[in-house]
């Protein structure tokens, strides 16, 4: 019985987020449709003090110019192969996009990357969702009504998959 629980408590570490992303999308809208997104993610305090104790190469609190460069290609982009933890779909129909604009800084005891992603086509609002979720566990992609802009064409919903949990972002 003692080796069952031991299983247990191990196994049930690896079933849970490590890391904690609050997301805020801002849309550029032309004719009621949008192929521009800008992202701003804020990373947990405790695994933004793990980045810059690593990143913070002078010690001064903020990231320069010269440490982005580092945090986008080390950290940023291997989360491609996780897709960005981020779906762009033109209503189920999945829509490749590529990142553009990416730079980060250290703001609130969070690091915070920034970036845009883009679509080759226009998509209408309307058909715009936008999942957000990671199916490992160890990420959760944090995404509230709260941190839509003002007068947000798009409203937040649970997601809830198979085999994980969380939001999409849907054009109305």
């Amino acid at each position: 019985m003692y080796k069952i629980l031991l299983l247990f408590l191990y196994i049930s570490l690896y079933a849970h987020p490590h890391c904690f992303i609050e997301v805020y999308p801002k849309v550029t809208i032309k004719n009621n449709s949008t192929q521009n997104i800008t992202f701003t993610w804020k990373i947990d305090e405790m695994t933004s003090m793990s980045l810059m104790s690593e990143i913070d190469s002078n010690g001064n609190s903020k990231l320069d110019k010269n440490e982005i460069p580092y945090i986008r290609d080390t950290y940023f982009m291997s989360l491609k192969t996780a897709n960005f933890y981020t779906y762009v779909k033109n209503k189920k129909t999945p829509i490749p996009y590529k990142i553009t604009n990416f730079n980060a800084k250290y703001e609130n005891n969070k690091v915070n990357y920034i970036f845009s992603i883009k679509t080759k086509t226009p998509i209408p609002i309307k058909n715009l969702n936008i999942y957000f979720y990671d199916s490992d566990f160890f990420v959760a992609m944090i995404l509230k009504k709260e941190f839509l802009e003002k007068n947000s064409p798009f409203e937040v919903k649970d997601y809830d998959g198979d085999y994980c949990f969380g939001y999409i972002l849907k054009g109305k």
